[in-house]
């Protein structure tokens, strides 16, 4: 009876999880005590004093500001949300053209499968080094359509399309190099020379790439030799595969102005981002031009070109809510004022342990604090001022402790439903949450297990400068 109830259980709905999540989050706003550090700028950083810490009155968000909290999520996510229902579904247009399918199957018939796997290495490359290098995570999230249509055309699967584009995003972004947003933040709150020890981390960053290659190539080709392996065999994918009374032996003429707009598209994007230091919006601009351009090159009419944006923007829903309500979370934190105790409280068993273990501590700290505090330079501010004297009293470096930080700040962005941005890429392939943790979830503790034998490292090399 019991073997039966176990098999009989499912992961609830992703929107049951994240409704649940806001509740828990709501009445927690009852139950932990309110706190606040103190907050002061330094040479335009805005860092904590780690003494600073008191409680304060109690500031619970009432039931009804739960749900309003969710408008408000509409509002602070505003630009991913317009990047997905309407950037991304301007992609629509090239994916109705068959231009997808007739590349691809010319490909195949010159190089063989070898060469989707080549593309496959050489789009996870340009990911991770775009995030590796610059931070980026939802700027990458334009391209996913491009390669669901690209992993669809090649005979693989909508998962193995997204987990091109997400997975050394969010890996890159963990064990970055040189990040912006996580780094450079924290380096200047503990002291540290601006991207000190960047040696150490390009090793482990190439070593995380290694082992995002393996997972995604294994799964992709397993499933293109055999479709039952397939996580999302049962989905319903005609709306995102290409047109197939458009495929053709070759090329035709349109579909080469097609291939040259649509890499024109990807190389301004790029530029733009480097140069111009481009946006989400800025980028979803774009996509909306070239889908434009690209229905007129194609040969549609007006009304063609806005039914096959319609028609792709309308499978993007399920994730824009996603993004919501997980940000409805951060805002309930917020209005509570329990963000800063649930840091003060997790803080606090870490200065009663030594040795090597106090660096995995705290990379464990981190990871728990991510499923609060999502932002990674919102994290850096709150946790590293505390985290900084702690490294002190426990003999470890500072350096270590910051690359504590870092590891705990993103592996878990990859799995936490309170990362809105996972939900953001996952829709976009029509994946469920539950068969998404199913495909990361090995990659995940393979990235932690890789997370505590770098901390071990550093601890016994006295990681540094300091």
């Amino acid at each position: 009876m019991n073997k039966e109830k176990i098999s009989k259980f499912k992961i609830p709905h992703v929107y049951a999880i994240l409704i649940g999540v806001i509740i828990i989050t709501g009445i927690m706003t009852y139950i932990v005590p309110a706190g606040t550090y103190e907050r002061i700028k330094v040479d335009g950083v805005t860092k904590i004093d780690p003494n600073s810490f008191q409680y304060i009155r109690q500031v619970p968000v009432s039931i009804f500001n739960w749900f309003k909290a969710i408008p408000e999520g509409f509002a602070s996510t505003a630009s991913i949300i317009a990047t997905m229902l309407v950037g991304s579904a301007c992609l629509g247009v090239y994916t109705e053209s068959g231009v997808f399918q007739n590349f691809i199957n010319n490909l195949l018939k010159k190089d063989g499968n070898n060469k989707t796997k080549t593309l496959i290495l050489i789009f996870m490359t340009f990911f991770a080094i775009r995030s590796g290098f610059t931070g980026i995570l939802d700027g990458n999230l334009v391209f996913t359509p491009l390669m669901i249509g690209f992993a669809l055309a090649a005979g693989y699967d909508t998962l193995t399309g997204v987990a091109i584009v997400m997975v050394p995003t969010f890996v890159s972004f963990s064990l970055a190099p040189v990040n912006p947003y996580t780094i450079l933040i924290a380096h200047e709150i503990v002291g540290l020379p601006i991207y000190s020890g960047f040696e150490f981390r390009l090793i482990i960053w190439i070593i995380g790439f290694l082992i995002s290659a393996h997972h995604i190539l294994k799964y992709a080709d397993a499933v293109k030799k055999d479709k039952s392996k397939s996580l999302v065999a049962d989905i319903d994918v005609s709306d995102l595969e290409t047109n197939s009374d458009n495929f053709n032996e070759n090329l035709t003429l349109k579909q080469k102005a097609l291939l040259i707009m649509l890499f024109a598209t990807i190389v301004f994007m790029v530029i733009g981002a480097i140069v111009f230091n481009f946006k989400l919006n800025d980028m979803t601009a774009i996509l909306i031009i070239s889908g434009i351009i690209a229905g007129i090159i194609a040969g549609y009419d007006s009304n063609e070109i806005a039914t096959k944006i319609i028609k792709t923007g309308k499978t993007f829903y399920m994730g824009s809510m996603c993004v919501v309500l997980a940000r409805a979370v951060q805002i309930i934190l917020t209005k509570g004022m329990i963000v800063d105790t649930i840091v003060h409280s997790v803080s606090i068993p870490l200065e009663k342990v030594g040795g090597f273990m106090s660096s995995i501590c705290m990379f464990f700290v981190q990871l728990i604090l991510n499923f609060f505090i999502n932002s990674g330079s919102g994290k850096a501010v709150v946790t590293m001022p505390i985290m900084s004297p702690l490294a002190d009293l426990v003999n470890v470096t500072q350096q270590t402790a910051v690359l504590a930080f870092q590891f705990g700040d993103g592996i878990t962005n990859m799995i936490y439903p309170t990362s809105g941005l996972i939900f953001a890429f996952i829709a976009m392939g029509k994946i469920s949450y539950e068969k998404y943790v199913k495909y990361i979830f090995p990659l995940v503790l393979k990235l932690i297990a890789l997370a505590i034998v770098s901390l071990i490292i550093a601890t016994l090399i006295n990681y540094g400068p300091f």
